[in-house]
């Protein structure tokens, strides 16, 4: 006898956890492959583990782990105005006021909530979803991706701090200049003996 999907999901809830503030979310990023919201198949992040899978991977985690519950992310792209003015940066960063324009908002982002191995599909949001589910949901929406932080942290300049020791530190100019050889007594002194030639080669 098959169960309602409800059904299914409300008897896998002890699978299914809140992320706390301290757990790492991957949500933009497949861990195994390239796979990410914008692919063919979305991206699926694991409700228990908090790992984000690509289509060809997410029955691979469920064979490992036993997780059936998964947040199922999926981007589509909008219809945009090819004349739209594009933001010019005032930061070297992305994420933040003044960043580069990666073209986020151009996407447009649906959710919904997986069982496997079935691959039953419930829409999100929605209050037929268990309380515990609708609270794993908006926080991992919610909470910032583990990619996303680490992306941050390796563009954002950090602002240089000038060193106590430069403060007073004086240029002094190149008061002593060394005078050039002339050409044939500089010639004198590259011009090596045969025999030490000779030498070398044995």
């Amino acid at each position: 006898m098959t169960m309602e999907p409800l059904d299914l999901l409300s008897s896998n809830l002890s699978r299914v956890r809140i992320p706390k503030p301290t757990n790492c979310i991957y949500k933009h990023k497949c861990c195994v492959s390239f796979d990410s919201p914008r692919s063919e198949g979305g991206l699926f992040v694991d409700m228990c583990t908090f790992l984000a899978f690509g289509k060809d991977f997410v029955g691979w985690n469920y064979e490992k782990t036993g997780n059936p519950g998964y947040l199922h992310i999926k981007q589509t792209k909008k219809l945009v105005p090819e004349d739209r003015p594009s933001k010019k940066p005032t930061l070297l960063a992305i994420g933040v006021d003044g960043e580069f324009d990666n073209n986020e908002h151009d996407h447009e982002e649906t959710y919904s909530v997986v069982i496997l191995l079935e691959y039953v599909s419930l829409p999100f949001p929605s209050i037929e979803l268990p309380e515990k589910v609708r609270l794993a949901v908006d926080a991992i929406l919610l909470a910032e991706g583990a990619e996303r932080k680490e992306q941050l942290a390796a563009w954002t300049a950090d602002k240089k701090k000038v060193s106590s020791y430069a403060m007073n530190l004086q240029q002094i100019g190149n008061l002593q200049l060394v005078p050039m050889l002339p050409y044939s007594l500089y010639h004198s002194y590259t011009k090596i003996p045969a025999h030490f030639l000779k030498i070398n080669l044995v």
